[in-house]
């Protein structure tokens, strides 16, 4: 025989509730300024690098820059969403034109 014995709805405690409202709000943040980046085309001037074999990010963020070679291989990452380091012979970068 099935047990029809209800049970009281459940409650979160005022912590709970809180702890839920905020992990409500960052979820929205952080999808909305996700959809943002991918929306929005980037401000920065760029053209696209082709890479040639041998080439690392260092050395292509060196040669387009005249700056700090660190900012311009993290911009060239950021850009182009690459994790690692690894580049392959073809691939096209967007890279920051130097002004």
């Amino acid at each position: 025989m099935t047990d029809l014995t209800t049970h009281p709805p459940t409650q979160l405690t005022r912590r709970g509730r809180v702890v839920l409202a905020c992990g409500v709000v960052a979820a929205v943040l952080c999808g909305s300024a996700g959809a943002r980046a991918v929306l929005d085309p980037p401000t920065i001037p760029t053209q696209t690098v082709v890479v040639e074999r041998g080439q690392s990010l260092w050395s292509i963020a060196e040669a387009t820059t005249q700056g700090d070679v660190r900012e311009q291989v993290r911009t060239i990452r950021n850009l182009n969403s690459i994790d690692g380091s690894t580049l392959f012979p073809g691939q096209a970068l967007l890279v920051p034109v130097s002004q």
